[in-house]
């Protein structure tokens, strides 16, 4: 687990905020507002992740919800703009209506 905190105490402030997520290795660097950053190393020794364009947007379901036929813990609400993973855009190329792309849960495009 990892926890920065942030100069103002909140991001639910109404304000955009930019989270960065960096891995080297083993090493995880999480970055708010290129203000705020925190750098922790997981565990084991698994030192990349292979994640799959078409399954680029399921590596980032524990975090914005799932499947409604599986069980996630949704633990983010609110809006997100710009979302990369490993240099892929997974929100960008499902509003182009890219094929490996699906969306689940209760979502709304295009508005916050």
């Amino acid at each position: 687990n990892i926890t920065v905190r942030v100069p103002s105490g909140s991001l639910n402030d109404n304000a955009w905020h930019k989270v960065v997520v960096e891995r080297r290795s083993r090493s995880v660097k999480v970055t708010v507002d290129d203000l705020s950053q925190q750098i922790a190393t997981t565990k084991g020794t698994f030192t990349s992740l292979d994640i799959k364009p078409q399954n680029l947007l399921g590596a980032a379901m524990y975090s914005l919800g799932g499947p409604s036929g599986i069980r996630y813990d949704v633990n983010f609400q609110g809006c997100i703009r710009n979302f990369v993973i490993d240099q892929m855009k997974p929100v960008e190329s499902y509003l182009q209506n890219d094929a490996d792309y699906t969306m689940y849960g209760s979502t709304t495009m295009g508005t916050c």
